[in-house]
């Protein structure tokens, strides 16, 4: 059976694997590995290619179909790595990885129904699996199940207790429906998990907004800014959280610097000519009051 990640977040993930061997035909792994060599290297299609050639070697074994599929998938020809995955399926049903693989492909898809389907029965063939705990959990959120997406998320958090994307993704639902303390809470397991996460960070400076808790989201913006990989849109944030506590000349440096970054640079002009024109108005009020 091929291996999964337990804690394998959402996404397409190649299965490495533990397929049995052929008794004939063996040269299908070393055509894998070669291909995995390839897409290392950033020749994608030259990995398709040697895939191709190793499903017409051994069209019996599954474990060719698979990787197959999850290069079809990486190159956005979608029909063509579900049915490699449909084939796998067809050669192995009671191996998790093609459903698994064949649920995230239909999820970015945004064929809510008929992943879920494919996620539970990758739970059904192994239960202790996160990532399908997890990728059916954001799929049920996104149709609008958002109870059955805590239960599934709950069960990704158990199952992978070192991970911080289920305790992520959770808050984010939670917040959506208004719970900020349970957000919080969440939010706070992920950070114990992944101290300094941009991601994390970003989002619950957004939640706090939201509910005008300025200072809170101030501190978890710049806390964003000084991570790795720090997301140009904290700057806006951080702008946003600034303001409202009249610190309007860090709120003008923040928007200076995000608007010389090309993907926010538009929503950071409309917000500096937002700011520029209520402070016009605050000191026309202080001129008449005076």
């Amino acid at each position: 059976m091929a291996r999964i990640p337990r804690g394998a977040p959402e996404g397409i993930r190649g299965h490495a694997g533990a397929v049995p061997a052929a008794r004939a035909g063996q040269g299908w792994r070393e055509r894998i590995e070669r291909a995995a060599g390839l897409r290392r290297g950033g020749d994608l299609a030259g990995a398709i290619r040697v895939l191709r050639s190793a499903t017409r070697l051994a069209p019996g074994e599954h474990g060719p179909w698979i990787e197959y599929g999850n290069a079809l998938a990486a190159s956005g020809k979608h029909g063509a790595a579900e049915a490699a995955f449909g084939r796998a399926l067809r050669l192995r049903p009671a191996d998790p990885a093609p459903w698994y693989n064949r649920a995230n492909l239909r999820r970015a898809a945004g064929r809510l129904r008929g992943a879920i389907a494919d996620y539970g029965s990758a739970l059904g063939c192994d239960p202790g699996l996160a990532g399908a705990w997890m990728g059916r959990g954001l799929a049920r959120a996104a149709a609008g199940d958002r109870a059955g997406a805590i239960d599934d998320l709950a069960q990704a958090a158990r199952r992978a207790p070192a991970a911080w994307e289920p305790w992520h993704h959770r808050a984010g639902i939670r917040a959506a429906e208004g719970d900020i303390a349970g957000a919080e809470r969440d939010w706070r397991e992920a950070l114990r998990r992944k101290p300094r996460c941009p991601a994390v960070l970003l989002a619950r400076g957004k939640a706090r907004l939201a509910v005008s808790r300025w200072a809170g989201a101030e501190s978890d913006f710049r806390a964003a800014l000084a991570a790795e990989g720090a997301p140009a849109e904290a700057l806006l944030g951080l702008a946003r959280a600034l303001a409202p506590q009249r610190d309007y000349r860090g709120a003008r440096r923040a928007l200076d610097r995000a608007g010389r970054i090309p993907a926010v640079r538009a929503e950071a002009r409309r917000l500096a000519t937002f700011l520029a024109r209520a402070l016009r108005l605050r000191g026309r009020r202080s001129r008449r009051n005076a």
